[in-house]
């Protein structure tokens, strides 16, 4: 009889600590309202339907004349489907909700709503771009000692 007791407070526990852990990796709606909010501020939303286009923009310009149409029209089909704000929002939000506290996520959209956070929206594209091209130089200029580590790694 004791036994049984113990493993039923000891089940009970158990259970309690994991649905604690549950409830505590689903953001409250308040946070998940606030991450929307502070996405929103910090353009997201804007800046992922942008992506797309300059991703399909960059890539369809590779394709053979007589193929680009089709692609261009097969992409944004695709990427609308399965690739957008509303389609991704919630996740992000529930993301960002895990990440930050309600009050860090207030801040930060009060930040994004300022003249130096807006002007941090508008560079942020630019400065990505511009870090990646640096990357891909870097990449190229050593581009010999990389095929050479692989070939060795390979072996």
């Amino acid at each position: 009889m004791k036994i049984k007791l113990t493993l039923i407070l000891l089940a009970g526990v158990i259970t309690i600590s994991t649905l604690n852990k549950v409830k505590a990796q689903t953001p409250s709606p308040a946070a998940i309202k606030s991450a929307e909010q502070l996405l929103i501020a910090a353009g997201a939303d804007a800046m992922i339907d942008k992506s797309v286009k300059t991703m399909i923009a960059q890539y369809s310009a590779q394709m053979p004349a007589d193929k680009k149409e089709k692609f261009v029209k097969v992409m944004n089909e695709f990427m609308s489907k399965y690739f957008s704000w509303n389609l991704l929002k919630h996740d992000m939000c529930e993301m960002y909700a895990r990440e930050f506290t309600e009050p860090e996520m207030k801040q930060l959209t009060t930040f994004y709503k300022t003249p130096l956070g807006i002007k941090l929206n508008q560079k942020q594209p630019i400065l990505m771009q511009k870090g990646m091209a640096m990357g891909q130089q870097r990449v190229m200029e050593h581009q010999a000692e990389l095929q050479k580590m692989m070939a060795d790694a390979m072996k």
